[in-house]
């Protein structure tokens, strides 16, 4: 049985006052919006992310989301196989440029891209996503609203 890729993602455009209701997954997920601002209520916190910040959230931890602004979303989900190390609750991280265009890039890829199988593009987008977010020490904590 094969496992599936380290990494997968996914764009969505939402609408200045749309939610998404509560749901959680059994990947960590990374949030992010390229525009526009989120807020993210869980029960660790409340947080606005505006497009330099990202929501790392655990697997299992149920989130639910409402657009302050038209807002164009990336998520990228990671599987618990892959080496993204241990996440508890929610994290806040700063999105770099290149972690911006790593995540970007990756979505221009086909959605199995990051397997192994299908040859190594992919699959080195996904090491790079993994490698270029920041330490533990260089995360931005953003006390809830």
């Amino acid at each position: 049985m094969t496992k599936p890729p380290a990494l997968t993602a996914l764009a969505k455009e939402e609408e200045f006052g749309a939610s998404i209701l509560p749901h959680c997954h059994r990947q960590t997920q990374l949030l992010y919006a390229t525009e526009g601002v989120m807020r993210v209520r869980t029960e660790f916190g409340v947080w606005l992310l505006p497009p330099r910040r990202a929501l790392l959230i655990a697997p299992g931890v149920t989130h639910e989301l409402t657009m302050m602004s038209k807002v164009s979303m990336r998520s990228v989900y990671i599987e618990p196989h892959s080496d993204v190390g241990h996440v508890d609750g929610c994290k806040v991280i700063e999105v770099s440029d290149l972690l911006r265009e790593l995540i970007l890039a990756l979505l221009r890829e086909p959605p199995d891209a990051a397997d192994s199988s299908n040859g190594p593009r992919g699959e080195h987008l996904a090491q790079l996503i993994l490698a270029a977010r920041p330490p533990p020490g260089g995360r931005v904590r953003v006390h809830h609203a």
